[in-house]
């Protein structure tokens, strides 16, 4: 029971990789969009910049609506900021994790589990049965998962900017 219940683990730290790139892509366009977005509002070129136009109506003038703009991107791009880092460390100590491995099995890994290979496309890519391959990745997934969870390590700061 051990062991599935460690092979599981690992598949689901695998597919997270996956997922977790999907989104670090996400939210890095948000990031530059939301930037970008934010910038135009603070430009003096912006119509949004100055006093508003007419003067003393009821309701927020055009600056302060700006400002409230500004204040709701800002404190998303905090957001995004902090789960970008979250997911970079998870991948590199994911990255950490497969690095242990050997190449055979690595390949094994990644191309079943964050690729989405079948068993037979990974065993034919690798020269080898689809049963040697499955024996091959639950050898490699309990290995795996015995660096992943032992890896408490935090990565020097430029290699996780890299990921």
């Amino acid at each position: 029971m051990e062991k599935k219940e460690a092979a599981s683990r690992a598949r689901a730290a695998l597919r997270t990789y996956a997922q977790c790139q999907r989104n670090l892509d996400a939210w890095t366009r948000e990031e530059r969009e939301l930037e970008a977005r934010r910038n135009r509002f603070l430009s003096p070129s912006s119509p949004h910049y100055g006093p508003a136009a007419g003067g003393g109506g009821a309701g927020e003038s055009r600056v302060e609506k700006a400002a409230m703009l500004r204040e709701r991107i800002t404190g998303r791009l905090e957001d995004i900021r902090l789960d970008m880092e979250e997911a970079r460390l998870f991948l590199w100590r994911v990255d950490n994790a497969l690095a242990a491995l050997r190449e055979d099995e690595r390949k094994a890994l990644t191309m079943h589990y964050i690729d989405g290979l079948a068993w037979c496309m990974v065993g034919d890519a690798l020269f080898l049965s689809e049963c040697s391959v499955r024996q091959k990745a639950m050898r490699a997934m309990l290995l795996f998962l015995r660096v992943f969870e032992r890896d408490t390590t935090t990565p020097p700061a430029a290699s996780v900017c890299a990921v």
